[in-house]
């Protein structure tokens, strides 16, 4: 069995990262059905469930750029929500028929597709930043807000101070996504 994965990561209004992720159960690369005849052995309920418990207990402690001996814990926030997605269970139209989800119903694949195509095409357009490389020279004469100005601003500090890189994802707001037309980013089944 292995674990794909794909993540779309949404800017709030606040410019906040959040990120969605769909996590898939797939057969072995060396299962020779082509993955046809597989059943994973967990069910969906069961790896939302796991899911859930990983992030209330996983935590990173890095060092802080500004400090030899201050130190930061990274953890997801408390807002979590697992939401198993099973095409077996929906109906013809498109809707949920087993309530055996915590959230109200195993959902179908579709709604899904539709739900992480929302995200996936938002664009920081929308706050006035192009889709190519910018420099830190640059940033005083965007025509963004001051917000995003403010945010542009720290992540050039932080690219200062060494955090390897984030400079040169000014564009995206210092985040370096894995593209969901990507290929590779999930297999097909």
């Amino acid at each position: 069995m292995q674990v794909s994965f794909i993540k779309v990561v949404e800017l709030q209004a606040r410019l906040i990262p959040h990120i969605h992720a769909l996590i898939r159960l797939d057969p072995p690369d060396s299962d020779d059905s082509g993955g046809h005849d597989w059943h994973a052995p967990l069910a969906a309920t069961e790896l939302a469930t796991i899911i859930q418990q990983a992030v209330r207990t996983v935590a990173v402690t890095v060092t802080d750029s500004s400090s030899n001996t201050a130190t930061r814990v990274i953890r997801f926030g408390t807002q979590v929500d697992t939401q198993p997605i099973d095409n077996r269970h929906a109906g013809t139209d498109g809707s949920a028929v087993q309530e055996d989800s915590p959230h109200g119903g195993v959902l179908p694949g579709r709604r899904v597709a539709r739900y992480l195509a929302k995200y996936v095409t938002k664009s920081l357009a929308d706050v006035g930043i192009s889709a190519r490389r910018i420099s830190t020279e640059a940033i005083a004469d965007l025509d963004v807000c001051d917000h995003v100005r403010a945010i542009l601003t720290a992540i050039s500090q932080l690219a200062d101070k060494g955090l390897a890189g984030v400079g040169r994802w000014l564009h995206t707001l210092g985040y370096r996504a894995t593209s969901p037309a990507n290929p590779a980013a999930i297999p097909p089944r």
